[in-house]
């Protein structure tokens, strides 16, 4: 579905990204892991098409982008249902009820986003990017600041949106490392200066006593390369770092 090549991007003289690869297929969801500052939302820019000034290539087949960014970006003086006409065109209107019906938003769509919780706010948000069918769905940390019960609570809400629509790729940003496990189908952990991506990681269908295994080594690993001034060598999967 989409390919991009980053072979270099740069904030005046100072690189950001180096040479970098990333891919996503329909129905895929990619978690982005890597320190703050390495790029991850630079990444999400380029492929929305709102960041130009980088030297590489994007191919993809057309798609229909929704973007959902780290703070809600609700506007105050319209309800929830408002805020979602908005962006609705006129053959999709009909779809309102049914998004705020899955994202347990019934008994608020006449609500202001002031009298909502950021759990709330978010699920609007998401509820928004859902408006107009898109085919890729970027997140820039969705769960960001929630609790782990809110932030539980909207992940299965994705869950079922994948369900729903299966078809839906998604590549989202995040810092959390049992969140990546829990959600994606795939991780690329960023790292280096300038950023590349130094592993790529398939979380398994597995129990609770695995997955902790695995979040344990993928701690370990994020852990290991966030070490000041710490280069690491690049891994196709985490288990070739042993």
């Amino acid at each position: 579905m989409i390919e991009l090549t980053v072979n270099r991007k740069a904030y005046g003289d100072a690189p950001v990204i180096g040479a970098l690869s990333l891919t996503l297929d329909s129905g895929e969801l990619v978690c982005l892991l890597g320190p703050s500052g390495c790029g991850k939302t630079t990444l999400l820019n380029i492929l929305a098409g709102l960041d130009r000034d980088y030297s590489g290539a994007l191919h993809s087949s057309h798609y229909r982008i929704s973007y959902m960014f780290q703070e809600p970006r609700l506007l105050p003086w319209r309800t929830v249902r408002q805020n979602l006409a908005l962006v609705a065109d006129s053959q999709q209107q009909q779809k309102i009820d049914e998004l705020l019906s899955l994202m347990d938003l019934g008994d608020v769509a006449s609500q202001y986003p002031g009298r909502l919780s950021l759990g709330m706010a978010r699920r609007v948000a998401l509820a928004r990017t859902l408006i107009n069918d898109p085919d890729l769905i970027l997140m820039d940390e969705p769960f960001v600041s929630l609790d782990p019960p809110t932030a539980a609570s909207l992940g299965e809400v994705l869950e079922r949106l994948r369900q729903m629509r299966p078809e839906v790729a998604i590549l989202m940003v995040t810092h959390n490392i049992r969140e990546a496990l829990t959600l994606s189908d795939r991780i690329l952990v960023l790292g280096n200066q300038p950023t590349e991506v130094i592993c790529e990681y398939f979380p398994e269908q597995k129990d609770g006593a695995v997955e902790q295994a695995e979040e344990k080594k993928l701690l370990a690993f994020y852990q290991k390369m966030e070490a000041d001034e710490l280069v690491v060598p690049k891994a196709r999967e985490l288990t070739a770092m042993g």
